[in-house]
Parts: structure tokens; C-alpha cells; sequence
């Protein structure tokens, strides 16, 4: 078989002639977006490094606010202990002998810090308390000896601070506690008890702690060896664990940056930091802060000053020189976007010939492959028409051979009435043959389509009845039967010599690939489109990937049969075709060694027979 022709199609061939390629397009792409993320990062990247900065430099600042309030508070705890030690220089103290009130007295009057001065004896029992008015008076007598500053001050023998405390009323206070000795007649000292200097831990607040405000809204707290809070600007948390008052406040958030803090600051250190929180001055939520600290050493204890402000703090002084970065940056990338999209404009002009040029090239070569595959397609069906046509005459010239072949060999055992049935017989299979001759022959036309079919209303049962009485030579040559299950009021709407040839088809082909003494049956189911007619058999069956090609007219399916009887495997083809034809739909299951299920689903009427049902039963609506 020839190739097919050369559809003297000519392809226009573009030649570059200057203009620019598609890389080029990629390169300034590339380069224009390059440049815009370049820009916008360096932007980002600068703008990152001076917050970073400038949060540094703040929080530095924060320090040095921490480190003069730690100085204040340790001159203010000098003082007390300077005071407290002068007054226990004096003899009527030491020995608390009348005129030590008037010695407290004075003291108490120079120094408006403290909430009020004690002296206690050896035993840490409660000799004199200036004020000693209101219910102070009724403490006279008191033993302290259980407080844990008595303890420390008469076992070290020096100034000692106590925690925060509540007095006798409620209030929280600080005490610093220090001891008293006076000499026997040996000169050797001997403990007497201490003199303790009260004071209200707000007025620490008040001198040191509140007047710090780091920017806008940043505080300050002060925070004892214990982990407890002395002051805070928060007033719930002032004599409070700093470390559960937090989870308490928020359980939703991780406080084991600040937590890592505050275990340095009560261990003397000196850091900044920055740390998750969940609150600010009555904001709530999560709330970055950066934090800075330094120690201060209180007699015996060291406590730890820290100030502390939100981030946003450095970003309100940074967004103002930030913004007019943006400006500046900005204008650059407008620059950079209006260059890359002028020569952007520029290129696609350019390349409007070539994308004009490209689409007739296209369209010259689906059309190429257009044509080709209807000129494989008509070459198929060239080559195996005539197989067709002794494929599918084989079978009626079966049954003519084989009935005069009868009558030759038998001719004088029978009487005129069986020689004349045998005769109709013949005449009828010529009948059939001549009428699949000229089908065959139109199915050539439909390649064209130009066949012509007639469709008409028959008796489903009829037409296999006909067919069944061609093959049943074959069929009773192999001893297969079968079996017609068909109703008797089933109609089709097809053309009668196309749907015989496919059930011809279809049962010959069941014959042929049935082992003697099998069996073949025909089905029938109404169905909401029609009727569809299984022609079902039990012999070889097939590969399911045999399936898919057995309707192909390019495939190359022929198998013998089980007795070795030959075929060309169009007769499927031909079936698929004539189907189609008449509007109807064939389907195929298979199992290899099994047997295979042919289905054919047509139409019980035609086009004018369900309008006119559809009239009948709108005039029957209307008549309702």
C-alpha cells in the first residue's frame, strides 16, 4: 500500500530577520523583577538593621534609667541604716533607759520615710515603738522573736532587710533591722536586742520606680531575691510571686523568656532582654516588650530593678524615617516598572509578525495531521473492504453449498414437497446474500456518508428467528444450540437488512468461537431508551485488552475458531457501523475461557412515533 500523497501544503518558514527572541522577553523580565525585589529587600534589610539598632540603643537607655533608680534605692537604704545606727550609738537606747522615747522621737521627726521605729530586747520581745499612739501602743510587750530578720540580725551581727511584709493592720511593709550590743564590766559586747526602721515599699515607688518611663508607655518594677514583686506598676501584683501571678494572669501564653529573666535578676546579674507578654498598661494580648535590669545590693540581699517597654515603642520612633525611605524607594521602583514595561511594549510589538506567522504554521500543520489521519483511516478501510465482503458471504454461501449439496447427493430420497422447501430455502439464502451484497455495498457509501437507511418498525423475534435459520447449519455442525428467550410482542424501529447482518454477525461469530456442544443464547430487556438485545454465549471469551480493539477498523484482530474456521475480524466493525447507523449503541463483556456478552440497545420507535405520543399525552392533559 502507498504512503499517502503530500497534501502540497507549504509551511511559511519564519526567519528571525533582527527581531528580538523569546529569551530576550524572560531576560528583561527577569532583570526588571530582579531589580524590584533587590530594592525591596536592601529596603526591608536597612529598615530591619535600624529598628535593630535603634531598639538597642532604647533598650541601653532603659539600663541606665534601671541603674540610676538601683542608685536612688541604695541611697535611700544607706540612709535608713545610717539613721538606725546613730540611734543605737545612743546609751538610754542601747540599754533602753528612760529617754530613749525622746531619742526615737527625734530620729522619727527627721525622717519622714519611715512608718515608724521599734526596739526590741534580747529575746525579740517589744520594749518601745514610736509612733506609740493608736493601736501601735497595745504591740508593747509583742514577741518577734519568730521573724526571721530578728534571727538573722542577732546570729550575723549586722544590718539585715527583711522581705515584704504585713504589719499588725494590713499594710505591706520593709524593715531593716539592726542589732543592738552593749559592753559588761569585762568590755565584752553583749547582744541587746535590735532597732528596726519601718518603711511603706510605695514610697520606694513613689522616689524611684514610677517616675521612670521608658517612651511612651514603658514602666518600671522592682522585683526581691524571692522572686517577689516590691513594686509594680500593676497594683495586684506588688507582694506577689512573680512567677505564678504571671501564668495565673495568662494561661495562654509561653512565659519562659521573661521567667529565664527573672531567675537572673535574682541571682545579681545585669542583662538586657526581650520577651513575650500578655498585657501592657490595660492592653491585652501578645504584647513583645524588651527589658532591661541591673541589681541592687540591699544589706544582706540583692534585689533587681527592671524597666521594661513594648516594641512598638522603637517603632513609633523609626516609622517616621521609615515612611520616608518607602518614598524614596518607591519612586526608584516606578522607575524600574515604567523601564521594563516601556521596553516590554517595545518587544511586543516587535513580536506581533512572529506570533501572526506561528499561528498560520499551526494551523497549516493541524491540518497536515488533519488530513493524514482521515487518508490512514480510508486506506484501513480500502484494505480490508473486500475482507469484509467474504467474511460476511461466507456464512449464507455455507448454507446454499451446503443445501445442493444435499439435494445432489440425496436428491432421489426425497419427495417434491421436501426438494421444494429445500429449493425456498436456497432462494431465500441468495435472497439474503444479494441483500447483503448491496448493504455491504452502501456500508462502502456510508465511509462517504451518503448510505441511505430505512428504518421501519419490526418484530425483534422475527428477525432473529431468520437469521437463526442461516446459521443453523453451522451451528448444528458443531451441536451448539440455541436458545431464543425473546418476547413476542418486542419491536424495533430499525432498517431490516442492516440489523440482520449484525445479529448474523454476531450469532456466527458466537458459532465460531464456541466449543461443540456449547451454547448460544438471545436476550431481550426493555430498557428507557429502547430494547436491548444480548446475544451471550459460553465459549473462549477474551483478553481484556483485546476488548478495546475488536470495533477498530486499523486493528489487526482475526482468530480462528475453536474448529480452526477462519475470518478476516471485521464482522465486528461492520456490526459497530450498521448499529450506529440505526441510532442505536452495541457494548461488549468478556472473560478469557468464559464467554462474552454482545449487547445492542435500539430504539422501539422512531422520531415521529414519540412526537406523536408526546401530542397525546399533552391532549390528554388538556382534556383533564
Amino acid at each position: 500500500m502507498e504512503k499517502p500523497e503530500d497534501l502540497g501544503i507549504e509551511i511559511p518558514k519564519y526567519k528571525n530577520g533582527g527581531k528580538p527572541s523569546a529569551l530576550l522577553y524572560v531576560i528583561i523580565i527577569i532583570i526588571t523583577i530582579a531589580a524590584i525585589y533587590v530594592t525591596i529587600f536592601l529596603c526591608k534589610k536597612y529598615h530591619r538593621e535600624t529598628v535593630r539598632l535603634v531598639t538597642d540603643q532604647f533598650n541601653r537607655q532603659q539600663l541606665i534609667l534601671a541603674r540610676s533608680a538601683a542608685a536612688g534605692i541604695g541611697c535611700f537604704m544607706v540612709e535608713i541604716e545610717d539613721e538606725i545606727s546613730e540611734l543605737s550609738n545612743f546609751p538610754a537606747v542601747q540599754k533602753m533607759e528612760p529617754g530613749m522615747f525622746e531619742e526615737m522621737e527625734i530620729l522619727f521627726m527627721g525622717i519622714p520615710r519611715k512608718t515608724s521605729l521599734r526596739r526590741l530586747d534580747k529575746n525579740g520581745i517589744l520594749r518601745f515603738i514610736y509612733p506609740g499612739k493608736g493601736w501601735r501602743k497595745d504591740l508593747i510587750g509583742q514577741d518577734y522573736s519568730h521573724e526571721i530578720y530578728f534571727q538573722k540580725a542577732r546570729e550575723s551581727g549586722k544590718t539585715v532587710i527583711s522581705g515584704l511584709i504585713i504589719n499588725e493592720i494590713g499594710e505591706q511593709r520593709v524593715r531593716v533591722a539592726k542589732p543592738v550590743y552593749i559592753e559588761d564590766e569585762t568590755g565584752t559586747r553583749i547582744f541587746n536586742g535590735i532597732i528596726i526602721g519601718s518603711f511603706d515599699p510605695k514610697k520606694l515607688c513613689e522616689l524611684y520606680i514610677s517616675p521612670l518611663v521608658s517612651g511612651e508607655t514603658g514602666y518600671a518594677w522592682l522585683l526581691n531575691e524571692e522572686g517577689y514583686f516590691i513594686t509594680h506598676y500593676e497594683q495586684e501584683f506588688i507582694g506577689k510571686n512573680a512567677f505564678s501571678v504571671r501564668k495565673n494572669r495568662n494561661t495562654d501564653i509561653s512565659f519562659d523568656t521573661i521567667n529565664n529573666i527573672q531567675r537572673k535578676m535574682m541571682a545579681g546579674k545585669e542583662g538586657l532582654g526581650c520577651y513575650m507578654s500578655g498585657w501592657h498598661r490595660g492592653e491585652k494580648g501578645k504584647i513583645e516588650k524588651i527589658i532591661a535590669y541591673t541589681p541592687v545590693r540591699v544589706f544582706d540581699k540583692v534585689w533587681s530593678v527592671a524597666v521594661c517597654a513594648p516594641t512598638n515603642e522603637v517603632e513609633k520612633i523609626t516609622s517616621k524615617a521609615y515612611q520616608n525611605d518607602l518614598y524614596s524607594k518607591g519612586f526608584i521602583i516606578l522607575i524600574l516598572i515604567a523601564a521594563g514595561v516601556s521596553l516590554f511594549i517595545v518587544l511586543y510589538r516587535w513580536t506581533r509578525c512572529l506570533e501572526q506567522e506561528i499561528g498560520i504554521r499551526k494551523q497549516a500543520e493541524e491540518k497536515l495531521k488533519k488530513n493524514e489521519k482521515q487518508l490512514r483511516k480510508l486506506n484501513a478501510t480500502k484494505d480490508k473492504f473486500f475482507s469484509i465482503i467474504a467474511h460476511d458471504l461466507i456464512n449464507p454461501f455455507n448454507g446454499i453449498i451446503g443445501f445442493t449439496d444435499l439435494l445432489i447427493s440425496e436428491f432421489e430420497s426425497f419427495d417434491s414437497k421436501e426438494i421444494k422447501e429445500l429449493i425456498n430455502v436456497i432462494n431465500k439464502d441468495a435472497n439474503e446474500t444479494y441483500n447483503l451484497l448491496k448493504n455491504l455495498l452502501d456500508w462502502s457509501c456510508s465511509q462517504r456518508g451518503n448510505i441511505e437507511i430505512k428504518p421501519a418498525t419490526h418484530n425483534l423475534i422475527e428477525i432473529i428467528e431468520n437469521v437463526v435459520k442461516l446459521i443453523s447449519f453451522a451451528a448444528n455442525k458443531k451441536e451448539i444450540m440455541i436458545n431464543i428467550n425473546l418476547d413476542q410482542q418486542d419491536v424495533i424501529f430499525c432498517d431490516y437488512n442492516t440489523i440482520s447482518t449484525v445479529f448474523r454477525n454476531l450469532l456466527s461469530n458466537g458459532v465460531k468461537f464456541t466449543h461443540r456442544g456449547g451454547e448460544i443464547s438471545v436476550t431481550s430487556k426493555k430498557t428507557k431508551t429502547g430494547i436491548a438485545v444480548s446475544v451471550s454465549d459460553n465459549g473462549i471469551g477474551m483478553k481484556k485488552e483485546d476488548i478495546e480493539e475488536i470495533f477498530e477498523i486499523d486493528s489487526e484482530m482475526s482468530k480462528k475458531g475453536t474448529e480452526n474456521e477462519k475470518g478476516t475480524g471485521l464482522g465486528l466493525i461492520l456490526c459497530k457501523e450498521f448499529v450506529e447507523l440505526n441510532n442505536g449503541k452495541i457494548c461488549v463483556t468478556s472473560e478469557q475461557g468464559k464467554g462474552s456478552v454482545f449487547t445492542i440497545i435500539l430504539p422501539q420507535e422512531g422520531r415521529e412515533g414519540k412526537r406523536q405520543k408526546a401530542e397525546g399525552k399533552s391532549e390528554d392533559r388538556r382534556n383533564h
